[in-house]
């Protein structure tokens, strides 16, 4: 009985592998103190949930850098072929302040990520309130290819 549950359990996730969809996208991040460059890569999973790991590296000295990993849900979707899409979003951050000796934290995040096509091209925006030991809002856009 273990082993067709594991067998089960495991041709469940390739199945979920194969009908899942990857993007990679990059842009800018900022809280208005800091400005940063940003790397993504998004997997949607089902048509409602969606999973995305972000990397933003600021250019203020000292550099720090912020590692986020998301969950996202679509909340609704307009414009003619529903292809404005509002998701909601939450996850965890891992925040390096740039600083020798200055230890790094781990935090929460809460926010929200709208996306539209322009062409071939997928734009997003994505307004976030970063929780460490204060809470920060943060701003990204970009483009997701």
């Amino acid at each position: 009985m273990k082993k067709i549950s594991i067998l089960f359990a495991a041709l469940f996730l390739i199945s979920s592998a194969a009908m899942a969809q990857f993007r990679i996208g990059g842009g800018l991040d900022t809280n208005f103190d800091l400005v940063g460059i940003g790397a993504k890569v998004g997997l949607q999973i089902t048509d409602d949930w969606g999973a995305q790991v972000g990397y933003n590296f600021y250019l203020n000295s000292p550099n720090p850098t912020r590692l986020d990993i998301d969950a996202l849900y679509t909340l609704t979707t307009a414009g003619d072929l529903d292809e404005i899409m509002i998701k909601g979003l939450g996850g965890f951050n891992y925040w390096n302040s740039g600083v020798d000796g200055v230890s790094s934290e781990l935090g929460i995040n809460v926010g929200g990520n709208i996306s539209f096509p322009i062409e071939d091209l997928t734009f997003y925006i994505e307004p976030r309130v970063t929780i460490i030991s204060n809470a920060e809002f943060f701003v990204g856009a970009g483009v997701y290819f």
